[in-house]
């Protein structure tokens, strides 16, 4: 679908439905935070961004519902090739016997990457993904300083009590 046809939920939107799935994709179950992510329409309909019809799903299980022939099959394959490829090119590289100069090898690696990027963008395979919002981002960081925070408190308070009884029994 074109880009100018579909439209994004706000947000909120997105930070509420990221909070309702525990930051997990809802067909797959990998974790959201450690990876980008798509709003997904359920029923398919881009200009319906009611909230009941939004999901949030990590790219590959996204791309899934476009069918087995989608650009991200498409694009994974030719990221497998090109990998087979640059494989080859440094066990040339290793080779004694191969002249293979070190010039070229930067050039054919510049290419096929400059190959990746352009089927990425001429796929689309990045357009519409999303990082973990920030407020789950400062919520969750303020959690763990909180949590930080009390236990560190808990030693100095235990430190204090065992430095207490030595004072109290020397005294004595």
């Amino acid at each position: 679908m074109p880009q100018d046809d579909r439209k994004m939920w706000k947000q909120w939107a997105v930070t509420t439905a990221y909070e309702s799935q525990e930051g997990l994709c809802l067909k797959c179950g990998a974790n959201l935070e450690q990876t980008t992510f798509h709003q997904h329409h359920k029923d398919g309909d881009h200009s319906n961004n009611a909230l009941i019809n939004l999901q949030l799903l990590c790219p590959k299980c996204h791309h899934a519902t476009y069918g087995e022939a989608n650009s991200y099959t498409e694009h994974k394959a030719q990221e497998a090739r090109i990998l087979d490829k640059i494989n080859v090119l440094i066990e040339q590289a290793l080779d004694p016997n191969t002249k293979i100069s070190g010039a070229s090898m930067e050039k054919l690696v510049d290419a096929m990457s400059l190959s990746l990027k352009v089927s990425r963008n001429v796929t689309d395979i990045d357009y519409g993904r999303e990082y973990t919002p920030s407020s789950i981002k400062v919520q969750r960081r303020m959690s763990e300083q909180s949590m930080l925070m009390d236990k560190y408190m808990e030693g100095y308070m235990d430190a204090v009590k065992h430095t207490m009884k030595k004072f109290t029994v020397a005294e004595e």
